[in-house]
């Protein structure tokens, strides 16, 4: 199979690869109509709100804008290249017109999105070229003012604009690369399918033509038999380079991640490190909050991914216990809490007196729980989220209830899809992975439970889960050693070993996400959470 890189589009645009060609051209269209149809509502909310402001004076950015956007797309079916260069430059005079008519130099930050957009649509090549253009403009009045038709821009932002093209541009060349990597492995096997699948039409039809003489007939359906059976192992062998693509990409982006992710929270949770706020350029602590943010959320979707690989690999361990569920609905509570407060939404958990022990992974449980509350925070904006637990016919139940928007009864089918958020449409503006509760549905599902929802439109979401007593989790190992290759006595006498003999570690940490990110590095302990310190000399004494 060829490598791929981000200029491979390209290279098979210019070789008349007819698919690769429409693809290229399906990609620009799409990202122009997006960005176009995003600064068109942007225009609108400016002149209405603010009319002292950017009315009328907008409507030159506007006019440009449109007229830049008609013209690429006159020219994209035709010429290419032309097109791409004439959007990529039309977007950098409309952000310099802007500048020029408001003076505001928080607007050259824009220019980081140039090489980011040239490096989809025109590869390695234009991404440098939109660069360098992001860097003309940026830096053009600092050095001899060799541009006087270029408004001057204070020195620290027009640094700022070029640290942040610099940065976009390895940034997009990083992801593109790896993203089209997986895009053209996929699209390799599809084709390798198709292929084959022809094949096998053809000596159909050979076996039609050839009834006839009987001993012909045998020699090509056995031929055909061996046919299919070496595709199916090729199929087989090609989801299994797939899972182990994908958890290699994963491990390797996290690496780097967890560099980014801490030098940004050093930014944000100490800058004095660096040196005092008041010292720092204007807006370069937002951009670190914004770096820490998108990054954290990034490494969460990486180790979802990491989750969701090991489960459809069989190598995921559950370690089983009798457990106090209410403590460990407790302990989530008391890390998510919070970020509850800071949205003034309420947290309540009502239990049933006489709950019944659960005998379940209280890792995999309280990663379940926090998954679960997470996402009802998100999609909640009034109101609050209940637990509630309870027992129902021999098994534990947990119901999470929120007072969100709710979900259509048309998109509740698709709630447990991997990569999916449903629900007013609003998927596009909520942070998330759309990986939650997918995996929390199959952490359920190996401990022997189900789990389902019930949603109202605009009345809010309640998701079930329940977790089988001890008799029936019993039962249910006699699926785990098809995954592990262990018999069923031995499969459970370990997991009951090694649950005793768990290692215990204390997380000391008011952010809800981190809970979660630490039981992923250190799988084989035991993690509990508190808020502070105050609270670890209790929690150690009851432990001990």
């Amino acid at each position: 199979m060829k490598s791929f890189h981000a200029g491979h589009l390209l290279r098979a645009w210019l070789q008349r690869d007819p698919e690769s060609r429409e693809l290229l051209r399906s990609t620009a269209r799409s990202l122009q109509l997006t960005i176009t149809g995003l600064y068109i509502g942007w225009h609108m909310l400016a002149t209405l709100a603010w009319p002292h402001i950017f009315s009328p004076s907008l409507w030159a950015v506007t006019l440009l804008m449109l007229a830049v956007s008609a013209l690429t797309l006159y020219w994209v079916e035709r010429r290419y290249m032309v097109s791409q260069v004439i959007w990529i430059t039309g977007l950098a005079a409309c952000i310099w017109l802007a500048y020029a008519l408001y003076g505001r130099p928080e607007i050259s930050l824009l220019l980081a999105a140039l090489p980011l957009i040239a490096i989809v649509t025109m590869g390695s090549a234009g991404a440098a070229g939109a660069l360098l253009l992001a860097l003309l403009l940026s830096t053009a009045r600092m050095f001899g003012g060799w541009m006087p038709f270029i408004p001057a821009l204070p020195a620290s932002y027009a640094l700022a604009a070029s640290f942040s093209s610099v940065f976009s541009a390895a940034f997009g060349w990083g992801l593109a690369n790896n993203l089209l990597s997986a895009i053209s492995s996929s699209s390799y096997h599809y084709r390798t399918a198709r292929s084959l699948l022809e094949e096998t039409r053809q000596h159909r039809a050979e076996i039609t033509r050839m009834l006839k003489e009987q001993n012909q007939a045998n020699y090509t359906l056995e031929r055909l038999n061996q046919a299919i059976e070496q595709a199916r192992r090729r199929a087989e062998d090609a989801r299994q380079d797939r899972d182990q693509f994908i958890l290699a990409v994963s491990h390797e982006l996290r690496s780097p991640l967890n560099f980014i992710l801490g030098f940004s929270d050093l930014m944000v949770n100490a800058p004095e490190t660096y040196a005092s706020r008041s010292a720092w350029p204007p807006g370069l602590y937002e951009d670190a909050e914004e770096i820490y943010r998108s990054s954290t959320h990034l490494l969460g979707l990486i180790n979802d991914i990491l989750a969701m690989g090991q489960v459809d690999a069989h190598q995921m361990s559950i370690f089983r216990q009798r457990i106090d569920l209410r403590a460990v609905v407790d302990e989530v509570c008391a890390l998510i809490e919070p970020a509850f407060t800071r949205k003034g939404l309420y947290l309540r958990v009502q239990a049933a007196p006489d709950l019944p022990e659960a005998f379940a992974d209280v890792t995999r449980l309280r990663q379940v729980l926090l998954n679960l509350v997470n996402n009802s925070l998100r999609f909640t904006d009034q109101g609050g989220v209940v637990i509630r637990l309870q027992g129902a016919g021999g098994e534990v139940q947990v119901a999470v209830e929120d007072t969100g928007e709710g979900i259509a009864p048309e998109d509740q089918p698709k709630v447990f899809d991997e990569f999916r958020q449903v629900g007013l449409e609003t998927w596009r503006r909520r942070e998330g992975s759309g990986l939650g509760l997918s995996i929390s549905r199959r952490f359920v599902e190996l401990h022997g439970g189900r789990m389902w929802l019930e949603s109202v439109l605009g009345q809010g979401t309640t998701i079930y889960f329940t977790i089988p007593p001890q008799a029936a989790a019993d039962e249910n190992l006699m699926a785990v050693p098809a995954l592990t290759g262990e018999t069923p006595a031995s499969a459970r006498r370990d997991r009951r070993t090694a649950s005793a003999g768990q290692s215990l570690a204390i997380l000391v940490s008011d952010r809800p996400q981190a809970l979660s990110l630490v039981q992923r590095c250190l799988d084989d302990w035991r993690i509990i959470a508190c808020r502070s310190a105050r609270e670890l000399p209790e929690l150690v004494a009851s432990q001990v």
